[in-house]
Formats: C-alpha cells, structure tokens, sequence
C-alpha cells in the first residue's frame, strides 16, 4: 500500500510539472501544434472536462470539486481570452488580471478543499464559495474604488528584486495553501491539491514573464492547455478514487471492505489460503466500556494486521477480518497467521476514562501506543466538591474493572512517571485457515473451511490458530505470549 501510494505522488509530480517542461522547451510547441486546427481542438479539451468534472461533482455530491472546477473552468476561459485579446475589462490590463489570478487561486483552492464535504444545498456550502471567491471580490473593489491601492496590492514587495518577474504576493500566496494542507480536515486530499497547485503555479508565473518578455504567443497557448488538461486529469482521478475509496473500503477501519474482498476472491487461482480472524470477547467488551471502545479495538486490530503484519486485509463484518495468502502453502500459511494472532495479542490498548478529552481518531492516528489516555492519581485539596468527584471517578473506574473481571477480559495496570496509573487490556484473535482442496476448490468455499475452523478455534479457548480439516503443524504458541 505504501509503495503504491509512492508510486502515486510521483506520477502525481511528473504530470503537474509537464505544463513547466513545455514552458522552458519551446520547440515541442511547434511540434504538437502544427496547425490551427489542431490547436482549437486541444484547446476545447479542458472546457469539456471540467464541464465533465462538474457534472460528477455534482451528481455525487462533491460539492468542492464542483466549485473548483467552476472556478477553474472561468479561470481557463479567461486566460484564453487574453490571447486572443478578445478581453477588455474597463482599463484592467492584462498584467494586473494575471497577478489576481495568481494571487487568488491558491486561496480560493484551499478554502474549498478545507474542510469536509457538505451538501450543495446548505449555507456552509455557499458560504466555502463565498469565502473562496472573497480575494476576487476585494480586488475588484479596490480596482473600481481605489485604483492605486489595488496597484500597490497586486504589485506588492516585500523584498526589491529586479529579475523576479512572479509577483511576490503570488509566492505568499502559495505559501499559505502549503502551510494551510497541515490544517486539511481530510488529508487524502492533500495529494490532489499540491498537484493541481504544482500544474498552476508555471502556467500563471509564466504569462507575467511572458507578458514581459514578449514570448511567442504559440508556446504560451501550448503551456496553458496542458497546465488545465492536467488539472482537469488530476480532478477526474481525484473523483474516482474518492467514489473507489468509497465503494471498496471500510469507514470505519479505512482498509478494504467485503465487496472488495469478493471481487478479490474472482481472481484467485493457483496455491492459496484464506484466514478468517475474530476479535476474541468483542460483545464483552463493547458491553462493559461502550461502542466508542469498540470501534477503537476495530481499529487497533485492523491497523495491526495492514500495517504491521502486512497481510492481504479485508473487513469482512462485524469484528471479523479476512486474510488471504497468495502463493504460499498451508504451513506457510499458518507461520502467517499465527505471526498476526501474535502481533495483536503483544499490542496493549490503553483504556480511555470518562476525564479523557474526546481525541479524532482515524487509522494512522489512534490512542494506543502513541498516545496513552490515563487514569491520572488524583489527589484532591480541601475543597469537599472535588473529594466528592475523586470519589465518583474512583467508582467508575472500580466499576469499570469489575465489569472486565466478570466478562472474562483481564485489565492490567502500569503506574507511570508522574505517580498516575494506566489501564489496559490485551486483545487477542482467533483464527481459522483453510486451503483449497479437490471437494473444495471455490473460494468462497475456502471461506467457509476457514469459518467452521474458527468456531473449532473459539472452542479450543481462543486466541489460536486452527487450520480446516488436519491437526496444526505447531502447537498454539498462546502461552509463549507476553502477560504484561
């Protein structure tokens, strides 16, 4: 997963900097448009997909990628319109017109993407578009009411520096879009941001130079149709990977769900196993510490076995994962599985009390060892109100320990530095695993060998592993593990 995400920034990279490498070699202008009428049909190309893009957006309601298309869709317009000089905006040269572009687009960008999504038809929505339109309408005001503010804006300095045609309001600009991806409520976006920013940056930076400098009006064409063909691509993929991320992969635990897992199973073919994992007490535990526990557990065994174990993971329903072994032979298989079993019995989860503040979770950040929530020692003053909530909180926690006894789930206590003590429990799995044989050569066969040795796992005491149909090879490691 790691390496394919690589793979995906850099293609990302190289795609955004092509409108750059057109730029500075002037000759595959000439080449790639050796006629007018060529020219015009590549030049219709981002209108029609950003009119597409729009479309989707709206149809699956992806409210900033129908704004930003819109947005960028009249961006492009207007800078087709400065080559043909068919634009004339009352004395606004075209100078001033590209500084505000440049100026504006990276913070009308960033104030669409963020935060998260919402409705079309909602104020929050109306109101993204509004604040990401504000730069416009403040330029606009201050060009029809105060002309020479709006000069002194657009051509601010904060350093005098004679070769450096891009504005520098432009460079602060893109620099508050870089340090505002930090505040991105939803980080799988970033990538998309920083590309389309990247495919921008040269396109709008190179028509002030070339304003300046007199560059062949061809190569500038020839700039500006692939910087926006590329932006258009980058939001066409931007789309369908958040419609994939969507369809194929759990929300809660972020890792692939049971359609993908099923559309997986088609193409299996050769030496294999299937791993069918539960969470051993789940119920217990959700009973006795509540849901929000629960889906913590989901998450930390989850995490564990994508991550950590690097296993082939799929969230098959309730507290049930699904591993499968491609290319590898039943005793290989179950080294496999009993090295997850283990990996998620060594990791310890830290209980969160009622005094904890409410922490975002997702996958790659979670309250486990990165983050220990604790039961601090509480040591009251004189004053009768906090002995009194001392006391209440002590209960609970006795309560709350209590509860865990009786359900058959140990908690283990650590005292830290400060003189606090951390609760914790240890999660274990149990594991059931199944090759095909000649009775049972499906794989949706296989899963229900790999199920029927998991109920057989469950009844030999759980957090072991069981393999379909013929005694383990090994023993269950399950005393070798650690207590504390």
């Amino acid at each position: 997963m790691k390496a394919l995400g690589n793979k995906i920034v850099q293609i990302y990279v190289f795609a955004a900097l092509l409108p750059l490498i057109v730029y500075l070699i002037p000759t595959l202008a000439s080449k790639l448009f050796v006629s007018k009428g060529i020219m015009s049909f590549l030049s219709d190309i981002p209108y029609i997909g950003f009119l597409a893009v729009g479309f989707l957006g709206y149809r699956l309601n992806q409210t900033r990628i129908l704004f930003s298309s819109g947005f960028l869709f009249i961006s492009y317009l207007i800078l087709q319109h400065i080559h043909t000089g068919e634009l004339e905006l009352d004395g606004l040269n075209n100078h001033s017109l590209i500084k505000m572009l440049a100026i504006g687009t990276p913070v009308a960008i960033l104030v669409m993407f963020l935060q998260k999504e919402t409705r079309l038809k909602d104020w929050r929505s109306l109101g993204r578009f509004a604040l990401a339109m504000g730069p416009f309408f403040l330029f606009a005001i201050l060009y029809r009411w105060l002309p020479e503010t709006f000069e002194s804006t657009v051509n601010f300095s904060i350093i005098q520096v004679p070769w450096l045609s891009i504005p520098q309001f432009a460079l602060l600009s893109y620099l508050a879009l870089l340090s505002g991806l930090y505040w991105i409520s939803d980080q799988k976006i970033g990538l998309y941001v920083i590309a389309m920013m990247i495919a921008m940056f040269p396109c709008l930076t190179a028509y002030q130079i070339s304003l300046m400098e007199g560059v062949e009006q061809r190569n500038m064409i020839a700039n500006t149709i692939f910087a926006f063909s590329v932006v258009c691509g980058i939001l066409v993929d931007a789309m369908f990977r958040m419609y994939w991320q969507r369809v194929y992969l759990d929300e809660l635990t972020g890792i692939p769900n049971r359609r993908a897992l099923d559309e997986y199973l088609y193409t299996l073919d050769g030496e294999y196993s299937i791993a069918m994992v539960d969470i051993d007490y789940f119920k217990k535990f959700n009973d006795a510490y509540g849901h929000d526990e629960g889906d913590n557990v989901l998450r930390l065994v989850a995490k564990t076995l994508y991550h950590e174990a690097k296993m082939r993971i799929y969230r098959y329903g309730g507290e049930e994962f699904c591993a499968v072994f491609e290319g590898v032979d039943s005793e290989d298989s179950y080294m496999f599985a009993n090295k997850m079993r283990r990996l998620v019995h060594n990791k310890k989860f830290y209980i969160r009390s009622e005094e904890d503040e409410p922490v975002k979770r997702n996958l790659l950040s979670l309250h486990l060892s990165q983050k220990k929530p604790r039961y601090s020692a509480m040591k009251a003053d004189d004053n009768p109100e906090e002995k009194e909530e001392a006391k209440k909180a002590a209960a609970k926690k006795a309560a709350k320990k209590k509860a865990s006894k009786s359900n058959g789930l140990k908690v283990y206590e650590e005292t830290t530095d400060d003189g606090g003590v951390e609760q914790f429990l240890r999660i274990s799995v149990s594991i059931g695993l199944a090759s095909p044989t000649p009775d049972y050569s499906n794989p949706f066969e296989v899963i229900k060998l790999a199920d029927q040795a998991l109920y057989k796992a469950k009844e030999q005491g759980r957090n072991c592993v069981v393999i379909a149909n013929k005694p383990n090879p090994v023993a269950s490691s399950r005393d070798q593990d650690s207590a504390s």
